[in-house]
């Protein structure tokens, strides 16, 4: 619902858009025009996560015509 408001005003300002998105939230992103264009990694190892790297994709939207 968030991007359907948002969305026309990143078109009517010719706006591109970019994100960093959530493996879960990458569907929804997609039905609305963004593209995966990198994928980005973190480092969580230096703030105490025993996790260490983790990756998400980074995604951009071109205004539509």
């Amino acid at each position: 619902m968030l991007l359907k408001q948002l969305l026309p005003v990143a078109d009517d300002l010719k706006a591109n858009i970019c994100l960093i998105a959530s493996p879960s939230g990458m569907p929804v992103y997609l039905r609305h025009a963004w593209e995966r264009v990198e994928e980005i990694t973190f480092d969580f190892s230096k703030y105490g996560s025993e996790d260490g790297l983790a990756s998400a994709p980074f995604m951009v939207r071109k205004p539509a015509a």
